[in-house]
């Protein structure tokens, strides 16, 4: 591990690592039995009806789902869930997407009116914190419901395991220049071998990294500075990350509002849709209209502000 001065302003952020969902329905026995569910409408086409109850009964896995990403992050998750989207939109949610979606859905022509939205919910029967996941997937004609159908997911988050908060390391060539934790003088580190770190990193010193990752709850990135230690993104300045890809642009974002926020130090980097940074940040407290959202290989959410300009979001929309 190398190091040199050099003056660069960075990000900072206090991350708690941990996971709880909230949605608008408390969760019960009788609704946690449902698997899928036809709700029959005269007023709804029979080609329409079909197609969803194919779509449900076999292009939407009976399987239980286990996630291995952050598509299921408190940003993704509380930013998508709820929305009403188009067939095309809803199948480019990275949960949606890469868990619960088979291939060879050949009747997408008959969803042009079906609105689809999801929720992720948990439920801790026996009150001793270990939670059952499950999302619930809907569809909707003139506002109407006509089918619904259950997923189970498999979830481990453990504040006794650390790897089981962040995906498989991803290799990367690149450095990183340290700020520091606002209102003290380093950028803390983690170890996932040894649980706790307690070294750091001096403000403004440079740092050669070869692997980053991602928070699965938070969508975080965090880039290795030593053998098991890493850095979260908001105490650093990456120089690059060509290794995200952007893409699967939703223009539903419903013209939400996303506020930056602890960034005094030194605002919100802005990405590229190939994973390059702008040259600028946005300074802290300021608002920005997003136009749509998109999402990396790894699940996290972007919402973009610019042509081609995204912030990676650390929190759900406004």
């Amino acid at each position: 591990m190398k190091k040199s001065k050099i003056i660069l302003f960075g990000a900072t952020f206090l991350v708690t690592l941990g996971m709880s969902f909230t949605t608008p329905t408390q969760a019960t026995a009788s609704n946690r039995d449902v698997t899928t569910t036809t709700q029959s409408n005269s007023d709804v086409p029979e080609s329409v009806q079909n197609a969803v109850d194919d779509l449900f009964d076999n292009y939407l896995t009976d399987e239980t789902i286990d996630i291995d990403d952050a598509s299921i992050s408190h940003p993704t998750e509380e930013t998508t869930e709820g929305t009403h989207y188009n067939f095309n939109e809803f199948s480019k949610i990275p949960l949606i997407k890469k868990y619960l979606l088979k291939s060879g859905f050949s009747t997408e022509e008959q969803l042009n009116n079906v609105k689809f939205s999801y929720y992720v919910h948990h439920s801790d029967d026996n009150g001793d914190f270990d939670y059952t996941y499950w999302t619930q997937v809907y569809a909707y004609y003139d506002g109407n419901l006509i089918g619904s159908k259950r997923v189970e997911i498999k979830y481990l988050s453990s504040s006794e395991e650390p790897t089981s908060f962040y995906s498989n390391p991803t290799d990367l060539v690149g450095q990183v220049t340290a700020t520091n934790q606002e209102g003290k003088q380093y950028a803390p580190l983690i170890d996932t071998v040894n649980k706790e770190s307690n070294r750091s990193l001096a403000p403004k010193s440079d740092w050669y990294t070869d692997k980053f990752m991602v928070d699965k709850n938070w969508g975080d990135l965090f880039y290795r500075v030593s053998t098991s230690e890493w850095v979260n993104e908001r105490y650093i300045k990456p120089h690059a990350n060509t290794s995200l890809k952007i893409s699967d642009l939703i223009s539903n974002s419903g013209n939400k509002i996303y506020q930056v926020t602890d960034r005094r130090v030194s605002g919100q980097p802005l990405y590229k849709s190939n994973g390059e940074l702008w040259d600028y940040t946005l300074p802290d407290g300021s608002k920005w209209k997003v136009t749509a959202i998109g999402f990396d290989q790894y699940g996290s959410i972007y919402g973009e502000v610019s042509t081609d300009a995204w912030i990676r979001m650390n929190h759900a929309l406004k």
